[in-house]
C-alpha cells in the first residue's frame, strides 16, 4: 500500500491497520495500538468508520506506532486537516499542498528500493546515456554469464571492440570485476529521479534498443500492449497508483527469481493534448 494514494485519511488509517494486523499477525492489534495512544480501542474504531476524527498529536502518535516515514505522517496530518476544513480559501490551499505532496512521491524512484549511485556525474551521464552499457551490466549479473569477450560479443551480436571497451568502462568504476573465472557484479540500484537531466535522452534511447530488441524478436517472445482511452485526471492518477503498486509487487518476484535473462518493462501514461 502506497499511503500518498489515501484520499480520505480515516478509511487510509483503517487500511493501515489491516495491514499491520496482516504483517504481524497476533503480536498486533488495536487494543495495543490504543494503549501506545492512551485512548480506547473503541475510538480507533470510531475513526476508521468515520464516526470520530484524530487530533494532530494523535496522528503523529500513529505515525510512529506504524514506523511511517515523516513525509506520510505529515501528508496523512494535512489529509486530515483538508477533509476537516470549512474555510473555501483553507481548503483550497491544503488541497493545492496535498496535489503537490502526491506528485512528489507518486513516482517510481519513491517506490521501488533505490539507493545513491556510487557513479561520478560524468560516468552516470555515460552509463545512462548508452543503454548497452546497462544492458552489459545486467547480462553479466545472470547465471553462467560468459567471461570471454568473443562470447559475449556473439551473444549480443556486437563488434568485440564495442564489447571490450563497455567491460573495460564497468570495471574502472567499479561495477564488474572477474573473480575465479567469475563475473561479480555490483547492482545499482537506481532509478533516475523524474528531475534528472538525465531521464529524458536516457528514457528515449532506451526506447529505440527496445523497439530495436521488439523487431527482432519472434511474437511469442514479446508480449506488448498499447492502447488510447478518454478519462479525467483523477482517473488518470488512479492507473497511476496501480501501476506504482503494481511494481511493489514485481519488485518482491524479482527478488526471488533466479537471474536466467534479461527483461525489459515499460510503461507510459500521459494525455496527447498538449495544454
Amino acid at each position: 500500500m502506497i499511503i500518498f494514494e489515501i484520499t480520505n485519511y480515516r478509511k487510509g488509517f483503517g487500511r493501515l491497520f489491516k495491514q499491520e494486523k496482516k504483517l504481524r499477525g497476533a503480536r498486533w492489534s488495536l487494543s495495543k495500538l490504543a494503549g501506545k495512544l492512551g485512548i480506547q480501542a473503541s475510538y480507533l474504531t470510531n475513526v476508521t468508520k468515520e464516526r470520530a476524527h484524530f487530533s494532530l498529536d494523535q496522528i503523529f502518535l500513529v505515525g510512529e506506532a506504524l514506523g511511517l516515514k515523516e513525509a506520510e505522517t505529515y501528508f496523512l496530518s494535512t489529509l486530515m486537516q483538508y477533509e476537516r476544513a470549512t474555510h473555501p480559501r483553507l481548503k483550497k490551499r491544503l488541497g493545492e499542498e496535498l496535489a503537490h505532496i502526491r506528485g512528489e512521491n507518486l513516482r517510481a524512484e519513491k517506490v521501488i528500493t533505490t539507493r545513491e549511485s556510487p557513479l561520478s556525474e560524468i560516468d552516470r551521464a555515460k552509463y545512462y546515456l548508452d543503454p548497452m552499457i546497462e544492458l552489459m551490466h545486467m547480462f553479466l549479473s545472470i547465471d553462467h554469464a560468459p567471461v570471454e569477450i568473443a562470447l559475449i560479443a556473439d551473444a549480443w551480436q556486437l563488434p568485440e571492440k564495442r564489447v571490450s571497451d563497455i567491460i573495460t568502462f564497468l570495471q574502472s568504476v567499479g561495477l564488474i570485476k572477474l573473480a575465479s573465472s567469475k563475473w561479480k557484479v555490483e547492482s545499482l540500484h537506481q532509478h533516475l529521479s523524474r528531475d534528472s537531466f538525465l531521464t529524458r535522452p536516457q528514457q528515449m534511447l532506451k526506447r529505440m534498443k527496445a523497439l530495436e530488441m521488439i523487431q527482432k524478436h519472434s511474437k511469442e517472445k514479446v508480449y506488448s500492449y498499447m492502447g488510447t482511452m478518454t478519462a479525467d485526471e483523477a482517473t488518470r492518477e488512479q492507473i497511476q497508483i496501480l501501476f506504482l503498486n503494481f511494481l511493489k509487487e514485481c519488485e518482491l518476484l524479482i527478488r526471488e527469481s533466479p537471474a536466467k535473462d534479461i527483461y525489459h518493462i515499460q510503461f507510459d501514461l500521459f494525455p496527447w493534448m498538449v495544454k
